[in-house]
């Protein structure tokens, strides 16, 4: 794994720390507008970067994808029950 590959790897593992409480808190959720570009584009970044042969970094933005994922749903069903 090259150097590049490792701080963009470690930059997604941040992200993925980061958002484990959003996740996890009922309140204050991300606007579902906010999460699925974010995760859509974040998808697009992950195919990406299987393109370029940087499979931990695609991996790590894949699941940092499907948690912004997770959130959309989250507020959606939030939305729902109101």
């Amino acid at each position: 794994m090259s150097a590049q590959e490792c701080i963009l790897v470690a930059g997604s593992i941040v992200f993925i720390l980061a958002l484990l409480p959003a996740i996890f808190n009922p309140d204050g959720k991300p606007d579902a507008t906010t999460s699925a570009m974010t995760g859509i584009v974040l998808f697009v970044f992950a195919c990406t970067y299987f393109t370029l042969e940087l499979p931990f970094v695609a991996i790590t933005s894949l699941i940092t994808s499907i948690m912004w994922g997770v959130l959309f749903a989250q507020k959606k069903l939030q939305n729902w029950n109101k």
